[in-house]
């Protein structure tokens, strides 16, 4: 495996906790002062890095193969 699809591979987890951390019901009772639109768009952020790093790997490991 490429240097390259480590690094994506490792930006894929980090981005994956992110996402799990922002979803866990304390944090968002925790956060509940907060503008619930822009904690609503920082998790849909999250995800949608997720699956574009996602796509960025798979394309990568089908031209490697």
């Amino acid at each position: 495996m490429s240097r390259d699809l480590k690094e994506l591979e490792t930006a894929r987890s980090e981005m994956r906790e992110v996402r799990d951390f922002l979803k866990r019901a304390d944090v968002k009772a925790a956060l509940s002062g907060l503008n619930s639109d822009a904690l609503f768009e920082a998790t849909f952020k999250a995800a949608r890095a997720t699956g574009r790093i996602d796509k960025v790997i798979e394309c990568q490991l089908l031209e490697t193969a």
